[in-house]
């Protein structure tokens, strides 16, 4: 359960609120107890107030131990999914974490441009951080596949390949740069085993700083092997 309503400035619903919150009075908006049932193992209890700090209306979610997992939506999106009783060191955003890729990413999306309603001077500076982190996440992603020439019974020789390592199959691989467009490989000889470096096909040289790379069929991203480089 909350203990932070006193250092809210908590305001019960119906309070009339002094200072320079008084002009908005909104109207109260009722939040009646949920109590369990048969069909809600559990119970929540919601308790709204207005912040005397900012006159934000708060809506608490008070939790007892059984109540599991609990999922908040403002306007049908969910800005909160996750057990409050599960230990905290998870990532902040484990609400997102039953949702598809394109969900996620709206759900982000729209925390971006909240964020921006507020400060719209952070508009160039978030540009410059989301590359930022595409950039320090590397160590994050897959590693790329690269198979060595070889020669089997039933294919004979075969040439050397790229893997995509999420599906396995033969893919290439896109390098994203600095200047937001996408370099492919050289024709040929884009990656050499002997030096162990990828050749990508940069416009002109001032394009050729790495951002992130890709595969070509999923466009998700991947990181160089260990001990490859880029030129």
């Amino acid at each position: 359960m909350s203990t932070q309503r006193q250092a809210a400035g908590a305001v019960k619903a119906g309070e009339q609120i002094g200072g320079q919150w008084a002009p908005q009075n909104r109207p109260e908006v009722s939040a009646p107890p949920i109590t369990s049932g048969d069909d809600m193992p559990g119970a929540v209890e919601l308790i709204q107030y207005r912040s005397e700090i900012d006159g934000a209306v708060v809506i608490e979610v008070d939790t007892i131990e059984g109540t599991g997992r609990v999922r908040v939506n403002i306007n049908d999106c969910a800005v909160y999914d996750d057990d409050p009783e599960a230990p905290e060191d998870k990532s902040p955003f484990g609400h997102l974490e039953n949702m598809t890729q394109t969900e996620r990413l709206a759900a982000i999306q729209g925390a971006m441009l909240a964020h921006l309603k507020q400060y719209p001077d952070d508009g160039y500076a978030m540009y410059a951080v989301g590359k930022n982190v595409a950039r320090e996440a590397q160590h994050l992603y897959p590693e790329l596949i690269v198979s060595p020439e070889r020669t089997t019974d039933d294919e004979g020789w075969v040439a050397p390949q790229i893997i995509n390592p999420r599906s396995g199959a033969e893919d290439t691989v896109i390098c994203v740069h600095t200047s937001e467009a996408k370099t492919g490989l050289e024709e040929d000889e884009g990656f050499d085993f002997d030096t162990e470096q990828f050749s990508f096909n940069y416009g002109s040289p001032e394009d050729s700083h790495d951002l992130v790379y890709i595969m070509e069929s999923d466009s998700l991203p991947v990181r160089l092997p260990a001990g490859w480089t880029s030129n």
